[in-house]
C-alpha cells in the first residue's frame, strides 16, 4: 500500500529513484528501488544484497634470523583491511649447535670448547673442560649439592696422583678419612684448589710419597694425616691453615723443612714428633699453644724460632731434640712443662724471661 490516497486517474508519470545501499564485508545492502513521486506508490521494490565477504590476502612469514625479529604468516581483507589473522612476533636468536673440542683436556691441564651459532657462526659460548686427573680414583658423591670427595684408590693404578677439580659434574670438594692411607705405590700427590678438607689418616703410611701441594683452600691439617711419609722431604702447607692436629707429621723422617704459615694458631700434641731430618723451623708468632711433644726426637733440629704470642711450652715439647744449640723464650711464656728440653744434649744457651713461674720436672 502506498502512504498516499491514490487518484484513480495518477498515470505515475514522475517516478522517484529510492537510493540503494552497497553491501560490504560484513554487512548486507539493498538495491535501488522506484516509487510515484506523486502519489507514492512503490513501483520496484529493494532487494537485499548479500554481505560481500572479505578478499583475503595472504601476508607473508617473515623468518626470524639470529639477530633480527620475525614474523608468522597472517592474513587481511585487502577490501576494508580488516586483519583476519594477526601475524605474531617470532623473536630473533642463534641456533646454538653441537660443542666443539677446542683443546682436550689431559691429567695435568685442562682443556677448553666452544658452541656457535649454526646460522651465523656467532660464537655463542667457550668453557674450560676439568682436568681428567688420576683415573680410577674412588669417590662418594652428594648429587644435591654437586659435590662429592676422594675416598682411595679405586682402580687408578697411577704414581704420580693428580686430583681433578671436578668429575663426572660434581665439584671435588675433600679427601676423606683414610682415603689413601697404608698406599705403598703413590709418590707425589697435586691436591686442587677445589678442595678445602683432607680428612684425618688420609695419606697415612704412604711410605713411598716424596711430595705434595696443599692448595690454599685447605685450613686444617688434621690429626695423623701424612703419619709415617717415611719419603716425604718437604711440604708447603696452605696460607690459610689454622691448625696442624696431632701427630699430623708424626714420623716423617725425611722431611728437611717445613714453613708453617702466619695464619697457624695451634700445633697439635707429637705434630712433628720424630721428623729426624728437620733441621730448622721457624714457628710464627699466630701460633699461641704448642703440643705435647710436638718436636719430639726432632734430633737433627738445631735451630728453632718459638713464637711471640706463645703462653707455655707443654709436655716433651723438644724432648731429645740432641742436635739443638740455643734457644730463646718468649717473653709471654710462664711456664715450661716437665720434659721440655730433656735429652737436648748440645743445648749450651738458653734465655728464660723473668715472666716464667713454673719450670717442670727434667725440662732441661
Amino acid at each position: 500500500m502506498c502512504g498516499f490516497v491514490r487518484d484513480a486517474e495518477c498515470a505515475h508519470s514522475t517516478i522517484q529513484a529510492i537510493p540503494g545501499k552497497a553491501a560490504t564485508c560484513t554487512d548486507s545492502g539493498l538495491s535501488d528501488g522506484e516509487k510515484c513521486a506523486k502519489c507514492g506508490e512503490i513501483l520496484k521494490e529493494q532487494t537485499v544484497l548479500p554481505a560481500k565477504g572479505h578478499t583475503e590476502v595472504i601476508d607473508k612469514a617473515v623468518e626470524a634470523t639470529c639477530t633480527q625479529t620475525g614474523l608468522t604468516e597472517g592474513k587481511h581483507c585487502s577490501v576494508c583491511n580488516t586483519v583476519i589473522v594477526k601475524q605474531e612476533t617470532v623473536p630473533a636468536g642463534h641456533k646454538p649447535g653441537e660443542w666443539v673440542t677446542l683443546k682436550a683436556p689431559t691429567k695435568f691441564e685442562k682443556g677448553s670448547r666452544r658452541q656457535s651459532c649454526t646460522a651465523c657462526n656467532t660464537v655463542l659460548s667457550e668453557e674450560d673442560i676439568p682436568a681428567t686427573g688420576s683415573l680410577g680414583l674412588s669417590y662418594s658423591f652428594d648429587i644435591e649439592n654437586k659435590t662429592c670427595t676422594v675416598t682411595g684408590m679405586g682402580t687408578c693404578t697411577d704414581k704420580d696422583i693428580y686430583i681433578p677439580e671436578e668429575i663426572d659434574g660434581c665439584k671435588v670438594v675433600g679427601i676423606g678419612y683414610r682415603a689413601f692411607s697404608g698406599n705403598k705405590t703413590i709418590e707425589s700427590v697435586v691436591i686442587p684448589s677445589s678442595v678445602s678438607v683432607i680428612g684425618a689418616h688420609a695419606f697415612e703410611n704412604c711410605t713411598l710419597l716424596g711430595s705434595i701441594a696443599i692448595p690454599d683452600s685447605v685450613t686444617e691439617i688434621r690429626e695423623n694425616t701424612f703419619d709415617n711419609c717415611t719419603s716425604l722431604t718437604s711440604v708447603e702447607l696452605p696460607s690459610g691453615l689454622t691448625s696442624i692436629g696431632d701427630t699430623a707429621f708424626y714420623a716423617c723422617k725425611s722431611l728437611k723443612s717445613i714453613t708453617i704459615p702466619d695464619s697457624v694458631k695451634s700445633i697439635g700434641n707429637s705434630a712433628f714428633h720424630s721428623c729426624y731430618s728437620l733441621v730448622s723451623i721457624s714457628i710464627p708468632d699466630s701460633v699461641t699453644s704448642i703440643g705435647e711433644a710436638a718436636f719430639g726426637k726432632c734430633t737433627s733440629l738445631v735451630d728453632v724460632k718459638l713464637p711471640s704470642g706463645l703462653a707455655s711450652i707443654g709436655y716433651a715439647a723438644f724432648n731429645t731434640c740432641k742436635s739443638l744449640k740455643s734457644i730463646t723464650i718468649p717473653d709471654g711464656v710462664t711456664s715450661i712443662g716437665n720434659d721440655a728440653f730433656f735429652g737436648c744434649s748440645s743445648l749450651t744457651s738458653i734465655v728464660i724471661p723473668d715472666g716464667v713461674t713454673s719450670i717442670g720436672a727434667s725440662a732441661f
